[in-house]
């Protein structure tokens, strides 16, 4: 599962378009901004179904397999700003769109985006840093703009993934690394190991959003899980690959329908607090087929200390919907965790099928 640090422009507009920086090196240097500035404009999101995605962009990774990678990355974004460099966005089960052969799918993004080329190369042209890059020539401004704007959206990755921060997080790269810069160029990386990247995370307050927060550390703490599970799943498209990231760990679509089929709560006590609900495969996600794994009806929706026990085969449940529970669950443990209830409704269908498997192979009896 490959992390790293990413330099990007600094921007102080929140980059939600450009703000005029001063650029020292490559291609902000010579134009006078850097797309990496839109990353943050509420446009740049779409949808798939009931999963949503983001797109961003970031200058290259140097001779990096990034289609191997596709759907595993990790990024952080790191800007230089008056001497000292900051976290400003954190990206996780990222897919390049940086090749080639990668250029219909960008342009078809511009499209279904509603992308305006002309009106965001007059926020780029209102800046003087621009306008002195191309010696006040607008045309030829333009034209270089309009050719390259399919670059804006070079990368892109689950929406629940992506971490915008407004109020970026100062970085020590000495207690990071033992280094005293981290990575600054911004056609260069810095490949980090997955402690790194939690540390990181650590230090990110809650005020920045603390479910998203939460996601990302659920991401990086099963990353070796699912580079395994997603890594089979290679010659999936880019929305499937994507897909099976939110279903692994139980976001996105899967977690939304499972949400709709039990009316916003856990199917046994009803609870409506997100925060305490897990979306929980039926069959495990190791026993099960791609189709499988992002079936709606191969879940339930569950209170934590029910997901718990289902997944360890501790509780299970019959035809008739009625719990089932291991002999070695003790009475007081019960009585304190609620423990015997029915599903709130008979299961029927693929779930009674996926039931079935879960008792057969799951349950301990």
């Amino acid at each position: 599962m490959p992390f790293y640090f990413k330099p990007v422009v600094w921007n102080s507009n929140g980059y939600r378009g450009p703000s005029g920086g001063k650029f020292t090196s490559g291609f902000p240097k010579d134009h006078g901004y850097g797309h990496e500035e839109w990353n943050n404009a509420p446009e740049l999101a779409y949808g798939e179904g009931a999963d949503r995605f983001k797109v961003f962009h970031t200058e290259g990774l140097g001779t990096q397999d990034l289609e191997a990678q596709a759907g595993l990355i990790g990024l952080m974004l790191i800007a230089s700003h008056k001497g000292q460099q900051f976290l400003v966005g954190v990206a996780a089960g990222c897919m390049p769109l940086m090749s080639e052969d990668e250029r219909p799918v960008r342009l078809d993004l511009i499209r279904r985006l509603g992308l305006n080329a002309d009106a965001m190369g007059e926020e780029a042209w209102a800046l003087k840093s621009v306008r002195d890059a191309f010696d006040g020539n607008r045309r030829k401004f333009f034209q270089e703009w309009r050719r390259d704007f399919h670059w804006l959206l070079n990368w892109t990755c689950p929406a629940d993934l992506y971490l915008p921060l407004y109020e970026p997080v100062p970085l020590s790269a000495e207690a990071l690394t033992g280094k005293k810069r981290l990575v600054a160029m911004y056609g260069s990386y810095q490949p980090i190991d997955r402690s790194i990247f939690q540390r990181v995370l650590a230090q990110i307050p809650s005020s920045a959003g603390q479910a998203t927060i939460d996601r990302l550390k659920v991401w990086a703490g099963s990353s070796i899980d699912v580079a395994y599970d997603v890594g089979e799943a290679s010659s999936a498209s880019t929305t499937v690959r994507a897909a099976l990231i939110q279903a692994r760990i139980g976001q996105g679509a899967f977690r939304s329908e499972l949400m709709g089929a039990w009316n916003g709560g856990c199917a046994v006590t009803g609870c409506t607090i997100p925060e305490l609900l897990r979306a929980s495969h039926v069959r495990p996600w190791a026993a099960s087929n791609n189709t499988q794994r992002l079936d709606n009806e191969n879940g339930l929706m569950l209170a934590a200390h029910l997901d718990a026990l289902f997944d360890r085969g501790l509780i299970s449940f019959g035809d008739d919907g009625r719990m089932m529970v291991a002999k070695a669950i003790s009475k007081e443990a019960k009585s304190v965790w609620g423990v015997g209830e029915a599903l709130r409704r008979k299961p029927s269908g693929r779930l009674s099928e996926y039931l079935a498997y879960h008792r057969e192979r799951v349950f301990v009896g």
